[in-house]
Order: structure tokens, then sequence, then C-alpha cells
């Protein structure tokens, strides 16, 4: 018994391993070979970099000419760009560089942006007047590790295909820290400590700052140095966690990257309280949580010191500013075909049969790839963006399940016309904390309704304050940042922008004074110099900005519980063609993990591709339709020879191409095949085959059956048919046909521009008033739209229900009165043209009240500002010198256009003859005017005259009728038309069938359409494999391991012997465990058994004894 399950629980391991090795071959195999076989995007012959200035990478073509941030979405930019390779929704810096890698890798990428201006977080935008603006930046305020030759900087210039010019920071104190105590109302200084660059400065920093605690310093210190060091270690197993198969992950993250995961469970707050109880020095150490968004005591030690070794040697920010990063990847992706296109919101991914083939937009226009990439984050991606039954069927549904959204944050922009050195300032960062116990004023702000009360601890307990000087104007301007929640302006979240009302204002206004209070606690010098720029945003505005959905700024919580969550930090999906990248698969909030995160990614998409097979072309015989129809035409014999079909003459379609001939293009399933082909390109097209006898389908089911095909993917152009009006008495004439014969019905597929659905149109009569009126069907589905053939059906069933089809699966179905517009059946009441509003009728709810009156003191004429009569002019003030004038050395680019971006004008610099003293008419300073009152307005009350809004009586529709049967249709159908226009050469038809039975029109389908269908498929799909490299996998295999033993020798044969261990252990034991050795182990423990009873009988027997004993030393050492 004991030998059975001593088998069974071999094989069980034997299995699991195999299980185990074949998952690690198969995706060794995806990331080593397969990926190394395909990826080697930076030296793409067809990509050329350019080696200079964003303006040296235009083409000649003009293409730059185009808006480059703020390129936004029309009809004709999408069509100019024809066939796309990748979608990236999204235009955040996960989205732009992996936009950037895949076109140096030759991919035609769009990128879909929703917001006016491309960049996401860092795009930037425009505050102040005429006289002075500032480029603030929404979310990129300082970057690390782009010093020259830094990992980031090589990376970021490749991306960006120039040099991004830098500006660093102060180096001798990049970060200050202001520690304050507002419990008392007057903010006053605890502690300030300045912070340098590189790791031997920080320390002297931190040990003069509290020479009393060098111990506990060192001790972080080392604790820090260590984890930097396991965070290094552990880049490379963190990063394959999320390419491995999910199951292993899950089983062995804690030994795949033990490292990462020891760092993940070690609390910071636990760190700061085992090296030192001084709250003041343990603040100087966490001071820039805000930087993650995620305080002490919830703060995973990895993303602490990840941060912290991410600025250790400095800080820097683009010379230019973050557009120049947004810009220059832009235009790579224009390099190879793409673009960027702004106010493009995605309402939509689009699924078939478990792969994503294109998005929907905001306005239903559908554009398609195979492959499509989100950058909008998990909440948007998998909450709105797929709908709930795809997340169920995919696996997905649990992919929210414990979303947490990070920090929301209030940011204020202050700007100065003066410079740095004129303020009294540096370039530098600025941390105001406003008390020493960071956790618990965190906790007081948040926990309470956004009232600040800093007397009762109710305070901002963190304000970040960026402090910059403008590269090409000289000044100064600051942006501020600081937690706030969501949940207080919640209540006018669907207000408008800028039009929110007071109550938003004002606690908006609250937040934005007390964040000057504390600026100017830490710069007192500056609280009476006026500023030239200040405007605040709250977290709806990163919601109507960033789509940000409560309006978190940095994604998912980077918390503990999701950093651990493999499965939600992968770029690859359930979904085959569809893939995630931004920064809720990031590890951290910072620029360097988004572009690895982006080359992740990269290395998926382009290494999934498989290879093929090669089909024959099969001979065809159209069959006929099971029993009588109403109309059919199989195209066996050439219908205008005939006279089945005939040729409009009229002058619209002169130059019409219109043959009886085979289906064109590459997927052809039979050879013989024929149909009805529209050759030529931007055309109108009007080819009629007569019905006869004419249809009458009253109480009755009507079925509308072809099949189109295109040779290559549609991008404008119809395929419909319209089934005309047969008059009484009238005979329909089929060579004077125009678009302008009155039809009953039209249906069929319609691309172009916005337009991609299929028609369903039928005209219906009154005849109370003798009209026509046609009915559209609303939302109606879109087309197929592929080289394939495809099959429409149409059927209106007797009970006024109808049903679309294509390739036999339902695509709308419901009744003819509910889902047309206008509706079949008329209102019974309208408005009455003649009702005019009385004019003595009140509209106003409110009124000034006319008892109120001035108060008799109230001057309106004082200004709110007066000149300080105590400031006098300057002695070396120039009076007759401009401050600002035009940039004397500027001249105007080549690639601007007078016609298209308007007169240009030279920069306004400061005038270099006032960089010492002031220039231009003096004014004394304002201030403010004790005795201003401000213009004098009645208080409002209830108007006792309201009546209320006015609206017109109703009174009964003289049209009104009741049609209770509108699936008999309004006439009888004389005629099939083919009365479209396209700008796409090659559209086939074939296979038309007109029937009132349903099964008649299902089963001729399954004859010809289906069969032809699934060969074409299957010709497709060979088609695109053998467009791909060298498809030996087995030589392509040994290559790739030659190579790797060359390159990596050492791993290469460690891995190879793990390989033959783990797979050889589970066959030997096996294979041993039915041998002879195994009965003579049995046999030997049998014979001990009964030695030792034969001891208990006799224990003088020491011959037996020692026997037994040495077998048992035996069984030990085997």
């Amino acid at each position: 018994m004991i030998e059975y399950i001593l088998y069974g629980i071999l094989i069980i391991l034997g299995g699991f391993l195999a299980t185990l090795l074949f998952s690690l071959i198969q995706w060794f195999y995806q990331v080593f070979i397969k990926n190394r076989l395909e990826i080697n995007i930076f030296q793409n012959p067809q990509y050329k970099t350019v080696e200079s200035d964003v303006a040296a990478s235009s083409s000649s073509s003009g293409v730059e000419k185009k808006k480059i941030a703020k390129n936004v979405f029309s009809e004709k930019a999408l069509k100019e760009l024809g066939e796309l390779d990748v979608i990236i929704i999204g235009s955040g810096i996960g989205g732009l560089s992996t936009g950037s890698i895949l076109a140096k890798a030759g991919k035609k990428v769009l990128v879909l942006e929703q917001h006016k201006a491309a960049g996401g977080s860092i795009h930037t935008f425009g505050r102040g007047g005429s006289e002075v603006k500032f480029p603030y930046e929404a979310g990129l305020h300082y970057i690390g590790g782009v010093g020259e030759g830094q990992d980031l900087k090589v990376l970021l210039d490749i991306l960006c295909d120039k040099n991004i010019a830098m500006t660093e920071l102060d180096s001798n104190e990049y970060d200050k820290v202001v520690i304050l105590d507002t419990k008392n109302g007057d903010d006053n200084i605890l502690k300030t400590f300045s912070v340098p660059k590189g790791r031997k400065a920080y320390e002297k920093a931190l040990k003069d700052a509290f020479p009393t605690e060098k111990e506990a310093i060192e001790k972080y210190l080392k604790i820090y140095d260590q984890s930097a060091e396991d965070i290094l270690a552990s880049r490379a197993s963190s990063t394959l966690m999320r390419s491995m198969p999910l199951w292993i992950v899950n089983l062995f993250k804690r030994f795949i990257s033990p490292k990462f995961m020891n760092l993940l469970d070690t609390n910071l707050q636990s760190v700061l309280d085992s090296v030192t109880s001084n709250k003041l020095l343990q603040t100087c150490l966490c001071y820039f949580y805000l930087d993650y968004g995620v305080k002490p005591k919830d703060c995973p030690l990895f993303v602490h010191s990840q941060i912290k070794s991410h600025y250790m040697e400095g800080s820097y920010f683009p010379t230019k500013g973050a557009l120049d990063i947004v810009e220059s990847m832009i235009k790579v992706i224009r390099k190879s075909g793409g673009d960027v296109l702004t106010k493009a919101k995605v309402n939509s991914i689009i699924i078939k049969k478990g792969k994503a083939v294109g998005v929907k937009l905001e306005n239903d226009l559908t554009i398609n790839a195979p492959i499509i990439i989100s950058n909008a984050g998990n909440y948007n991606t998998f909450n709105k963006m797929i709908t709930p039954s795809d997340l169920e069927k995919y696996g997905m549904k649990d992919y929210l399940k414990d979303y947490k959204p990070s920090a929301q944050l209030s940011c204020v922009f202050l700007g100065y016309k003066k410079s740095l050195k004129e303020l009294g300032l540096k370039y530098q960062n600025t941390w105001i904390v406003t008390s020493d116990d960071v956790n618990a004023q965190h906790d007081r702000f948040h926990n309470s309704d956004g009232v600040i009360s800093p007397k009762d601890g109710v305070d901002i307990n963190l304000l970040y304050c960026s402090i910059k000087e403008h590269p090409k104007s000289g000044g100064t301007y600051i942006t501020f940042c600081f937690s706030t929640n969501y949940e207080w302006f919640k209540e006018w979240e669907h207000q408008r922008v800028k039009k929110r009302g007071s109550g938003y204002n004002d606690l908006k206004k609250m937040h934005t004074d007390r964040a000057m209070q504390l600026f100017y606690s830490a710069f007192p010098h500056l609280k009476n110099v006026p500023c030239d720029v200040l405007d605040g945003s709250t977290p709806l505005t990163v919601k109507h900005y960033l789509g940000a959905q409560f309006g978190e700024a940095y994604g998912q919580n980077p918390d503990k519980s999701k950093l651990e969550n493999i499965q939600i930090s992968r770029p690859n999906t359930p979904i085959e063609g569809f893939y995630m990248v931004g920064q809720d698969l990031m590890q951290n909030t910072k620029l360097l993990v988004a572009l690895l995160v982006s080359c992740l990614l990269i290395s998926i998409v382009l290494g999934s591709s498989d290879d093929d097979l090669s089909l024959n072309q099969k001979q065809y015989s159209a069959p006929r339709p099971s029993s009588k129809v109403l109309f059919f035409d199989n195209f066996n014999q050439n219908p205008f020879v005939s006279g089945k079909w005939v040729k409009s003459q009229d002058s619209k379609y002169a130059t019409q191409q219109v043959e009886w001939t085979e289906a064109t293009g590459n997927v052809l399933a039979f050879s013989g095949d024929h149909g009805i082909l529209m050759k030529n390109a931007g055309q109108h097209f009007g080819v009629a085959s007569k019905i006869s006898p004419s249809i009458d389908n009253e109480n009755k089911d009507l079925i509308i059956q072809y099949e189109v095909k295109f040779d290559s993917k549609l991008s404008c152009g119809g395929a419909y048919l319209k089934l005309l009006l047969e008059k009484e008495g009238e005979e329909l004439d089929m060579a004077t046909l125009n678009n302008d014969s009155e039809y009953v019905i039209m249906f069929g597929p319609d691309m172009c521009g916005t337009t991609n659905k299929v028609h369903f149109i039928f005209r219906h009569f009154n005849p109370k008033n003798q009209t026509w009126e046609e009915k559209h069907l609303t939302n109606a589905p879109t087309i197929k739209n592929d080289e394939l053939s495809h099959l429409y059906t149409l059927i209106i069933r007797k009970d006024n229900t109808f049903e679309i089809k294509i390739d036999q699966q339902t695509a709308r179905n419901g009744s003819l009165f509910e889902e047309f517009s206008p509706s079949v059946i008329p209102p019974k009441e309208i408005d009455d043209p003649t009702d005019k509003k009385p004019l003595d009728w009140v509209d106003e709810e409110l009124m000034d009240d006319p008892e109120a009156s001035k108060p008799e003191d109230w001057d309106e004429t004082l200004p709110e500002f007066i000149p300080d009569p105590e400031d006098k002019m300057p002695e070396d003030w120039l009076e007759n010198e401009p401050d600002m004038i035009p940039d004397p050395e500027a001249k105007m680019p080549e690639e601007w256009d007078e016609d298209e971006d308007g007169t240009w004008e030279a920069p306004i610099v400061k005038n270099k003859k006032c960089e010492t003293q002031g220039c231009g008419k003096w004014q004394p300073r304002l201030i403010k005017n004790p005795a201003y009152k401000g213009k004098w307005v009645a208080p409002k009350i209830k108007n006792p005259a309201y009546k209320g809004v006015w609206a017109p009586k109703q009174i009964p529709n003289p049209n009104y009728f009741e049609d209770k049967q509108p699936s008999n249709l309004s006439g009888k159908i004389g005629a099939v038309f083919i009365e479209i226009w396209t700008m796409q050469q090659n559209t086939f038809f074939d296979n038309f069938i007109i029937a009132h039975d349903e099964e008649v029109a299902a089963d001729y389908a399954e004859k010809t359409w289906a069969k032809k269908h699934a060969i074409e498929t299957e010709k497709l799909k060979k088609i695109q494999e053998e467009n791909k490299p060298d498809s030996d996998f087995f030589k392509q295999i040994l290559v790739q391991i030659h190579q790797l033993f060359n390159d990596y020798p050492i791993p290469v044969i460690a891995g190879t012997i793990v390989l033959v261990i783990v797979s050889t252990v589970p066959i030997w034991l096996l294979m041993r465990g039915g041998d002879d050795e195994t009965s003579k182990k049995v046999k030997k423990t049998e014979k001990k058994e009964s030695t030792e009873e034969e001891i208990k009988l006799d224990e003088s027997s020491e011959n037996k004894e020692e026997e037994v004993e040495q077998e048992v030393e035996e069984e030990k050492e085997e």
C-alpha cells in the first residue's frame, strides 16, 4: 500500500514538474528567442535617426507644419493615415514612449488623446495674460537620473530622437525642507533642512542638521543603501515576473524575486521607528512622500527607497520644458506614418472572438487596428472601455476588485515677472510640512470635510513647491501641490469647468489662501511682493483634463496590495492583441520606470506573432436555393448579356466600370466565383435588376440577403442596395434610374469618415398629408471591414420586428415601432404653432429688493487699489527704456507658415539694459484701498409675479395616424438597385436572395457564403504568416541558442543543467520505483521489523542485534 502511495506522489510530482518545465520552456522561447529574433528597434533600417534639435527632425514634405501637441482629431486626418498597425489610447509618457519605440520598429501608430493637448500628466498649459505667460506642467516638475551618461538620459534621448537639454536644480539644495508648527496659528518654523546632490553630501547634511542623531542616521542610511542595492538586483526578476505564466508567478514569486517581495513586506514607518524616535529627523527622511502619495505608515520601503535613489544624484528639468519631450516623441511617431490626435475620446474597445480589433470613439466612429494598447489606466480601461460581459468572459472581472485611487491633488499656479535672483529664490523644490508627526497630520486633514483649521490640527499636511525660471522671459513661475480629497469637491463634478459656482470657488480659495500663507512662512520676504499670475486646480480639474475618474494623480494607489498583485501589473491581457501600459503597471511614479514598462510591453507586442501554412485555391460552382424565392442571382451567367442586370445610363454613372467577373484580391476561396465588380474608385455606380412579379409583403416575413467583398480594407465608400418602389400603373425603367429614384428599403454597409454603419432605412407613407418619410434605424451596427467576403441579412417579420445579421450572427434587432427615427407613429399632440407667450408673462424667479437702498456712505467711485504714497522711484530707474523688448536675435523658423500660423512675431525678452536697474515708466506699487467698497448691488428676493417657464399649449396633431402593420411596407417592391458612391476600387457583390422564408435564406448561406468564408479566413491567415520571417522553428532555436551561448555562456550552461535536472529526476525516480532495489529495500524493512521482535524475545542474541543495526545504518545511508 505504501509503495502505491509513493508511486502516486511521484507521478503527481512528475506531472507538476513536467507542466512547470513546459511552461518555463515556452516562456523562455517567447521572451529570449522569439522576441529576440524579431526585435531590434533601435537599428531599424527603415527608420533614420536625426541627431539635432526638434526643428531638424521635421520633414521637407511639410508634415511638421501641423500642430504637434494640439493636433485635433478629424476624419480627414484619420483618412490620411490609412491602415494602422497599432492604436494607443492615451498620450501620457507611457503611451508616447510606447508609440515612439513602435515607430522606430517601423509600425504605423495612432495615439488618441481625449484632452485637447497631448502629454497626459506631462502636458504643458499656459497661465497669464498678453504681457506675461508661463508654461505650467500638469505633473512633471523634476526628474532624476538624467545627468549625462545616466540610464534615463540615454533612453530618453533615443526615444526622442534628439538630445533633450536638461537644466540642473541647485546642486547644493535641490530640495529644501521646512517643518512648521501650525497648531498655535502662527506657523512657527521648527526646522529647515537642505538636501544636496550626492550620497556623501546627503549624509553630511543630515549629520550637520542633527548632530546628536549620527548613530540613527548611519543606521538609516545602511538600511537605505541595502534596499537600493536590492532594488537594483531585483529589477530584472521583478520585471520578468510580468511576462512569466501567472500561475508560476503566484506560486513562486517569493523565490523568483525574494528581495523585491521582502522590500514590499517592510514598512517605511517601522524602519523610521527602528532607527530614531526624533520626529523631526523622521520627517526630514520621508518629507517627499507626496511624490508617490502614500503616507509613511502605509508605504512599502521599496517605494520610498526607489524614489530616494532616483534623486540621490540630483534633480533636473528639461531646459525647454516638458513640452520638449512630448513634441519630440510625437515627431518620432510621425516619421513612421503615424500621428497623435487630440480631442479623440475612446468610449470602448472592440473585441471580436477573443481579439481586440479596434476602438469606438465618443462620436461612434470606429477605428481598426490589429493591436490596441491602453494607456488610460486600469479604472478607465476595465470599467469604461470593456463591457462587464467581456470582463467576465475573459477572466478580468477582478482586475478592479481592490482598486484604490492614489492621492488626489490640488495645485496653485503662481507667477512673477521678476527673476529668481530678483525675488531672492533658487531653482529648487521646497517641501513645507505642517507638523513633525506626518501620519497624524495627514489623517486629521483627510478625515475632515476640507475646511482648514490649523488650531485644531486640520491643515494642509504637506505643501510641495516647484520653483523655476522661464528660460525666455526670465520670469519666475511656481507650482504648489498638496493632497486633498475628491469627495470634498464631488458635489460639483457634473458642473462645467470654470462655472462650478460659489461653493466650489470658496473651498478652492480657502485652500489657495492657506497654501500662500504656508509659502510666505517659508519665504516671508515675498509676502508684500504682488504676483502677476495666481490660479488653482482641484481633483475635479485633474478628472476633466486628464480623465482620472477620482482626480487621482498616480492612478491606482501604489501601496503593497497593488505592487504585489502581478496580474494587474502585466502589459499583456487575456484578450489577444490588447495590452496595457502606463503608471498603473509601474512600481513607482517616476519617468524611468514608465519607459522601462514601455520597453517590456514592446518586447511582448513585437514578439507575439506565430508561424504558418499554405492553401490551395479550390474550384467553385455556385448552387441554387433549396426552394422558390422572390429574387435570386448567383451570377453563374453574365447578367449584363442576359439582360437580368442593367447599367443605368444616367449621366451620373457615365464613367462607371462595372463588370461580371471573378472576385479580385489576394484572398480568394474558389476560382470561377463570379459576381458584379465595381472597379474604379471615386465613382458613382448604378446597376439594377427588375423583380417580376413585384413583391407585396402584406402579412408576410421578408428576408434580404447578399454578399460583399473588398479586396482591401474599406476606407470610404458604400456597398448597400435599394429596393425600389413600383407605383401603380408605372413601369420602372432600369436604364434611367438614379439616386432620386424612390425606394422602399435601403440596406447595407456604408463607411466614410465618422460614418461606419449598416444602413436600414425604410420609407413610410403618411395617408393624412400624402407624404413619404424616411425612417432611420438608430444605433445601427458597424460594418465588417477586411478582405473577406461578408454576408449581410435583413429580416423584417410580420410581427413588426426586425433583425440584422452579419455573417449569420445577430448584429441588431428590435421593433419597427421603437428603434427608428422619426417614429413610425407620429405624436398625437404637437406644440400649437399659433400660441405665443403673453407679454405679461414673467420668467424671472428672483428680482431686486425694491425696498433696499444704497447706504449714504457707499462710494462706488473709489478704486480697489491705490498708489502707495510712501513708494518712491529709484534714482537709477531708466524711464525711457522698455522693460521687455522683441528678441533682436530671434529669427522666424523655416517651417513657419504665415498663412496658416499667422504673422510671426519675435518672442519678447527682458531688455538687457534693465538687468541691473528698472526700466520703463515708473509707477508706485499699488496697495489695497482701505475705503474701497465696490459697486453696490441690491439683494435678490422672490418675484411675486413669477409664473414659471412658459411652454406652448399642445394641440391634436393633424397628421397623426396609427399604422398597426408597418412590416407590410408602404408599396410594392419592383427592383433591386445598387446605387452607391465609393472611393474604393473593386467592390464585389455576390449571391443575392430575397425570400419570405428565413430557413431558405439561411440554408443558402450555409451552401455558399459559409464555405467560402471559412476558406478565405484560412487563406488570409496564411498570407499574413507568409509575410513573416523564416518560420523554420528548430533552425531558429539552434541559431539563437548558439548566439545566447556566445553572449552569455555561464547563464546558458547553468540554465541547461537546471533544466536537465528538473526534467530527469522525476523520470529516474519513476523508473527506479519498479526495480529490484525497491523490493530489496522493502524486504530489508520487513527483516528489520522481525529482527526487533526477536531481540525482545531473546536479548542475548548479540550477533542478530548487530546485524540489524548494520542494516538500519545502510538504509539511512541509502
